[in-house]
């Protein structure tokens, strides 16, 4: 698992005088535009300017280069400073024009327009006719559609229509059809992360690299966060649906005729087969927990694209990837999920890749990428892990939502600045988001998303918590275990044939697949696990304090988990002179332990308790030579325990004596007794 890391000064001894010119002044614009609202620190000004070379440089990338810059570094603020100083030097003709010649993505839309509207604020227009900076993102509900007679309301009737021969298309004030004007004269393109998966699934990314009629060809390609490397979306039968109520609903552009109507009869029988074929496989592995099916060939795409050309390819491409990748079913989540090798197609563009997660995620791997050696410039000497040890897990939640409400009254009674909660958004039913903003929405020291909790898997991309010093986090960002399997498998070309090779033995195919207590008993495939949940963990701790790289204020993270020294260590590697310590919360633990002796079953220790703590309060219980016998105790109280039996295998009881400091063991006589240590 260890990655082939370059440094980056060896990679840029050659820079000439204009690229150490324009990395001079790149890093110094960032840093002027940081400094309004931090401290930069000079390491990261070293950074900025040899990042600049890089890129600029002559050097010949056959493969993406990672730049593991962490969360909060400044790679937004770096990639505008760097447009912003190329248009200039192309302007005053100090280095040639196709070097501004690129391909910018995001996760969101949103950080792309503030890009956009940025350097246009600053730099007018490329050629006093188009903007520098063109836009791609798709029909959506704030785009009014210029024909008023028979407007287009969605995304599926603009791929319908538009650029199909509608008049209003060409009209300026169409905003589809400006934009598709400027995607083919403006120097840079600015697309999602998403776009980018799409295009370079259909091996499109050429169309997207030419501009000016063709005469000019973006060169360089900068990512901002991780890309979309491997797909392990998942399928249902409903999506099988889907597709047949798009084709029954579809109305063509031309007159239907016998001959349209028969494929559209080949069509529907093909995708009532494919329905068919999962079905059955979800009756034939029903006893297994999760199971890889590489399934027999069902060829629909010809009959599709005659009916539709490649119209609704995204709705289609899952479908037809599980006769190409092989899927993984799991049983609990009733779902086929892709395990498609990983993919990256980026045609000749020179490929820069911004990912603080670079040095954990397990998806990049040597064969398709190129990692730089940067050091993390930061000292995690004021961040705390607060380790309690308990399972907030969903079937947890699940299992008893009350303590949703112990850990809302602990939160409310304890923290009294700044703090960030995130949890689930539901687990297993259970509304966990909405419970958990119902008793916090009052506490002003929690910093809320909307008037809500934030759940996992929504914060991407969102700088709301970066003044919290507190984070808490109730569960962890986690999948089902057909996810993991299949995301492993992606990685794992060699590991999936080997399951290909199993087809035969599905009960030993199985035995590689299989989970005991929770965990993978495929090391493999768990430590995958465990490095995906802590990549997610880790960018959620970066949207506290300490993504403020100057920041020295004490930052306390609190997480729900069974102690693991596993997780100990990936902590202390990740955030070198951090600092890990246990936490209890009395009324948690109060409440499990009242929970617990007032089940049924249990009213003879419930009794015991109650005597217990009366005895305590009294002081009657000494050391270990003046404790009460078992035998004198059970007399007593009129019950009968089997003590040896509770305090050698029961967790639950022996946590209620360490929990008042006490023990039951044989004094010098033999005799089992009770008694204050």
């Amino acid at each position: 698992m260890t990655k082939i890391e370059y440094k980056i000064e060896d990679l840029i001894k050659d820079s000439s005088v204009e690229i150490i010119e324009i990395a001079d002044i790149t890093a110094e614009k960032v840093k002027t535009d940081l400094e309004k609202d931090t401290c930069i620190l000079e390491k990261q000004v070293f950074f900025y300017r040899d990042c600049t070379k890089l890129i600029l440089s002559e050097l010949n990338v056959e493969k993406p280069i990672l730049i593991p810059a962490k969360c909060g570094f400044g790679k937004s603020t770096y990639i505008k400073s760097l447009i912003e100083t190329l248009i200039d030097n192309v302007n005053k003709n100090k280095i040639e024009e196709d070097n501004l010649y690129m391909i910018v993505t995001a996760n969101r839309i949103e950080d792309l327009k503030i890009l956009k509207e940025s350097i246009e604020s600053i730099h007018g227009q490329y050629d006093n006719q188009f903007p520098y900076i063109a836009l791609s993102q798709s029909w959506n509900k704030d785009i009014n559609c210029l024909d008023t007679e028979n407007p287009v309301l969605n995304y599926e009737e603009s791929l319908n229509k538009c650029n199909k021969g509608c008049s209003f298309y060409n009209n300026k004030e169409c905003s589809l059809g400006k934009q598709f004007e400027d995607m083919k004269n403006s120097p840079i393109l600015a697309i999602t992360n998403e776009k980018l998966n799409i295009i370079s699934r259909q091996n499109k990314i050429e169309d997207y690299q030419h501009f000016s009629n063709k005469t000019k060809k973006r060169k360089l390609l900068l990512i901002d966060e991780k890309p979309k490397i491997s797909n392990n979306s998942s399928i249902s039968i409903k999506e099988v649906n889907n597709l047949k109520n798009i084709l029954l609903r579809y109305i063509p552009n031309r007159n239907k005729n016998s001959t349209y109507n028969q494929k559209k009869l080949i069509l529907l029988e093909k995708l009532d087969s494919i329905e068919k074929l999962l079905i059955s496989y979800i009756k034939e592995y029903d006893k297994y927990d999760n199971f890889f099916i590489l399934p027999e060939k069902i060829d629909f795409l010809d009959e599709w694209r005659e009916v539709f050309g490649y119209k609704y390819e995204k709705e289609i491409s899952n479908i037809k990837m599980i006769f190409q990748s092989g899927i993984v079913w799991n049983k609990y989540s009733n779902n086929f999920y892709l395990a498609e090798d990983v993919a990256f197609s980026r045609g000749d563009l020179k490929t820069f890749i911004f990912d603080g997660t670079a040095n954990m995620t397990l998806e990049y791997n040597d064969k398709e990428f190129n990692s730089i050696k940067m050091d993390d410039y930061k000292d995690y000497s004021h961040l705390t892990f607060h380790i309690i040890d308990k399972s907030i897990s969903k079937s947890k939640i699940k299992e008893d939502p009350k303590k949703l409400d112990i850990i809302c009254d602990w939160i409310n009674s304890t923290f009294d600045d700044k703090s960030f909660v995130i949890s689930y958004k539901e687990a297993l039913g259970v509304k966990v988001s909405e419970e958990l903003t119902k008793n916090l929405k009052n506490n002003e020291n929690i910093i809320l998303d909307n008037g809500h909790v934030p759940y996992f898997g929504n914060t991407k991309g969102k700088n709301l918590w970066s003044k919290c010093n507190n984070m808490l986090q109730i569960g962890w960002y986690t999948f089902d275990s057909g996810t993991y399997i299949a995301k492993y498998l992606s990685l794992n070309p060699d590991e999936k044939q080997k399951l290909i090779n199993m087809k035969e033995k599905p009960d030993e195919l199985y035995s590689k697949l299989k989970i005991t207590n929770g965990n993978f008993d495929d090391i493999d495939i768990n430590i995958h696990k465990t490095f995906d949940m802590f990549v997610n963990f880790e960018q959620e701790v970066y949207r506290t304090n300490i993504r403020e790289f100057s920041s020295s204020e004490d930052v306390n993270v609190y997480i729900f988990t069974p102690n693991d020294n596993f997780l100990k260590d990936l902590l202390e590697v990740r955030f070198h002179n951090c600092k890990v310590k246990n936490y209890k919360i009395k009324d948690f633990e109060k409440y499990n332990e009242t929970k617990y002796i007032n089940a049924s079953g249990k009213e003879n220790i419930k009794k015991f308790i109650e005597w217990l703590d009366k005895k305590l309060k009294n002081n009657e219980l000494k050391g270990k030579q003046r404790g009460i016998s078992t035998e004198f105790i059970d007399k007593e109280l009129g019950i009968k325990l089997n003590w040896k039996y509770h305090i050698g295998v029961k967790k639950e009881f022996y946590k209620l004596l360490t929990a008042r400091r006490v023990k039951i063991d044989t004094n010098k006589q033999g005799i089992l007794e009770v008694y204050k240590y």
